[in-house]
Formats: structure tokens, C-alpha cells, sequence
């Protein structure tokens, strides 16, 4: 069933890049998921535009921060485009009500990574789970409501 919901996601992205638009593809929207990374135009995502996938927001990783696009959350879903802008390996983490997913390790110079997660009301936490960058201040919380 996995794999179903994956290739949903995938070829609601793939969708969502060729400019097609479309509809729901009745994927379950309640379940976190990570796809691999996908091409950006050379201007880079936009930041809060909505997408096939919700809302896009962008996370710069680098020493030992991370940078969200955006600070104000609604319910809905999210997009995060995850961007490893520093010279260690990072990797992004988010937990809250219903949410429990992270993005596989990106290496400096990496291909980003997109992770779409369903934001319900309620406080999240979000961090590198990558040794021990969550101590060093790679660790904030975000309140949707």
C-alpha cells in the first residue's frame, strides 16, 4: 500500500512540474510522505506558492541552523523543499500531531530533497536528527493554526 501512495505522490509532482495542473489523485492526505529530489527552475522554488502538492516551503540547512521560508502556518499541506547549504551533512526532521517523518542525510552540494507532511493545528518540532546538530541549535518549533 506504500508503494501505491508513493507513486501517487510522484506523479502528482511530476503533474505539478509539467504545468498540467490536475486533481486529487485520492491519495490520503493525512499521511506524511518523502520524495526523492526533483528539478527546480534555475530561480528556485517559490517559497509559500502553492503547489501540487500544497504549499511550498523552503528549509536551508547549514551550521547549525535552520531557515524556514515561512514562520506562520495554517492546517493544509506542505511541501518542504529541503536545501543543504552548509559544509557538513544535515538531514531534516519534523514531528508534531499525526507527523513523524524526516528526509534522508544530504551531503554538502547534495541534490535538495522534498518531504510533504499534512499540518494539522497543534505545535510541531523540527530538527537535524544527524548527530548531534539538534543540541548545537538545529532545533526549532512551529505552531500551525
Amino acid at each position: 500500500m506504500h508503494r501505491h501512495r508513493m507513486a501517487a505522490v510522484l506523479l502528482a509532482a511530476g503533474i505539478g512540474l509539467a504545468g498540467c495542473g490536475g486533481s486529487d489523485n485520492g491519495a490520503t492526505p493525512s499521511v506524511p510522505t518523502t520524495t526523492p529530489p526533483a528539478a527546480t527552475s534555475a530561480a528556485g522554488p517559490t517559497s509559500g506558492a502553492p503547489s501540487a502538492s500544497g504549499t511550498t516551503v523552503t528549509a536551508d540547512l547549514s551550521e547549525f541552523t535552520i531557515t524556514l521560508s515561512q514562520r506562520t502556518f495554517t492546517p493544509g499541506t506542505y511541501t518542504f523543499v529541503v536545501r543543504e547549504q552548509g559544509q557538513v551533512t544535515h538531514a531534516l526532521a519534523i514531528k508534531g500531531p499525526g507527523v513523524s517523518e524526516q528526509t534522508t542525510s544530504i551531503r554538502p552540494g547534495g541534490a535538495e530533497q522534498r518531504m510533504t507532511v499534512t499540518l494539522r493545528a497543534g505545535t510541531y518540532e523540527i530538527w537535524c536528527p544527524v548527530g548531534n546538530h539538534k543540541a548545537q541549535g538545529m532545533d526549532l518549533t512551529i505552531t500551525v493554526a
